[in-house]
């Protein structure tokens, strides 16, 4: 395995002995590399926008797109510009130990109140 690697670096390596004012095809190995790191790069940073942008409720692809053509400078717009997560505004959540029960989940302090209430029992704040 060490020697196949030892033996990829050597061939991407320039050649000294080639002088004919042309680049070697280890110069082109290097930047073929490097252009795919910066691709994978530039995916991998597209995918992590869309979904946060699908998360807070903007659109993804507008945003996977401009990350994509425009890589670090497109993050750096969406990281400034991009808006709070929303935090919804009541939860309903079953319970089914012994039969089903409706709950209300605060979106504050995560407190559970009856299905009936209009405030939090624990912060105040409105559930409605």
């Amino acid at each position: 395995m060490a020697s196949k690697f030892v033996s990829l670096i050597n061939n991407l390596k320039l050649n000294e002995n080639h002088h004919d004012g042309m680049f070697s095809f280890s110069w082109w190995g290097w930047m073929i590399i490097m252009m795919g790191f910066w691709l994978f790069i530039g995916i991998l940073l597209g995918v992590w926008v869309y979904h946060d942008a699908k998360d807070r409720g903007e659109n993804g692809a507008l945003w996977l797109i401009i990350v994509l053509f425009t890589m670090l400078i497109g993050l750096i717009v969406w990281l400034i510009v991009r808006p709070e997560k929303q935090v919804p505004k009541n939860e309903r959540r079953e319970k089914t130990k012994e039969g089903v029960e409706k709950v209300l989940i605060c979106p504050y302090c995560k407190t559970e109140n009856p299905p009936d209430s209009n405030f939090c029992v624990n912060c105040g704040a409105s559930l409605g």
